[in-house]
């Protein structure tokens, strides 16, 4: 008697092309997910970096104006530049913007025995990482309320506040930026004129 063999048959060559090919679009489709996914961690984390920057700039920012007279002798929005005074007038700081550079500065300058030191100590306050884009200061009343000139004008007579608007800007791999809009407004919470004294006004 004959046993009748069974002959096995494998894939045929097209078989195995397709699979291939559903394969590769499968891996496709899972590398794309996952360079996506790697992609959107590297823009949160660079968007953080930014945002914790802007602000600790906000907050050096509003800490000044809180605690600081407006001066408003020096006092020229045009110019992008905001001068304070502490109230025992000991302390004079200023916060400008290059808008060249795309950088804001912070100066300080601090008054012992009498004298004032000649050279302020200044340093740009965004690391170079973070560009600044724009920056605006407003400065309601426009005019010194504690001025005895101002005194009888009443649109003038209450307490003057800060309102500062920045874009911050910051680049990472690929060419791509990221933009981050801040705004804020701060009231000062000095009850008084500010320290009257040419030799507070800062050079340029």
């Amino acid at each position: 008697m004959f046993k009748k063999i069974k002959s096995k048959r494998g894939f045929t060559l097209i078989e195995m092309l397709i699979a291939m090919s559903v394969f590769v679009m499968f891996m496709g489709v899972v590398i794309q997910s996952y360079l996506g996914i790697v992609r959107s961690q590297q823009e949160t984390n660079e968007y953080r970096v930014m945002y914790s920057e802007a602000r600790y700039i906000f907050d050096k920012f509003s800490d000044e104006v809180r605690n600081g007279n407006i001066y408003y002798k020096d006092l020229d929005l045009n110019e992008k530049k905001l001068v304070l005074i502490s109230s025992d007038g000991n302390r004079a700081v200023k916060f400008s913007y290059d808008k060249d550079k795309n950088n804001l500065n912070f100066s300080e300058v601090v008054r012992k025995d009498g004298d004032i030191f000649s050279n302020p100590t200044s340093y740009q306050l965004n690391t170079d990482r973070i560009k600044i884009k724009d920056f605006y200061v407003y400065v309601t009343p426009s005019a010194d309320p504690y001025n005895p000139e101002n005194v009888a004008n009443n649109s003038l007579q209450y307490q003057p506040k800060v309102t500062v608007f920045a874009t911050f800007e910051k680049e990472f791999s690929g060419g791509k930026t990221l933009d981050l809009d801040l705004q804020t407004t701060i009231s000062s919470r000095s009850y008084g004129p500010a320290y009257e004294q040419d030799s507070f006004i800062f050079k340029n």
